[in-house]
């Protein structure tokens, strides 16, 4: 028997010689970002089956709202004292920037396919 027989019922016919269990190891599996939801496909350690070497960070990039310096409003209300460019200063307006992702965070994706599975 052999990893195509995983999760499956069969029948053998014949006289049982020695008994044991199916040894498979998941080559790849997927994960994503918990952040931003990016899928990475991950091959697993050799010696370690049943873990995986991961990415470090998410290579991903995100946008993400940028808050107005809420002090640049004070330096509206006083000119004279303050910032050199307190007129030049642009609204309440949140900006839209993106960024790396750089989350640490991943979960494995719940999608199974028996071609991912090797027997050793």
């Amino acid at each position: 028997m052999t990893a195509r027989h995983l999760n499956k019922y069969i029948i053998i016919y014949g006289t049982v010689v020695r008994t044991g269990n199916v040894n498979s190891r998941e080559l790849t599996k997927k994960f994503k970002c918990k952040l931003c939801e990016r899928e990475y496909i991950c091959e697993s350690e050799i010696a370690d089956y049943s873990s995986f070497r991961l990415p470090v960070r998410c290579e991903a990039k995100v946008e993400v709202e940028k808050k107005p310096n809420p002090f640049f409003n004070i330096a509206k209300k006083f000119p004279g004292k303050g910032g050199k460019n307190a007129s030049n200063v642009s609204g309440n307006a949140p900006k839209i920037v993106k960024q790396d992702c750089k989350s640490r965070a991943f979960v494995p994706v719940d999608d199974v396919d028996m071609e991912d599975y090797a027997d050793y």
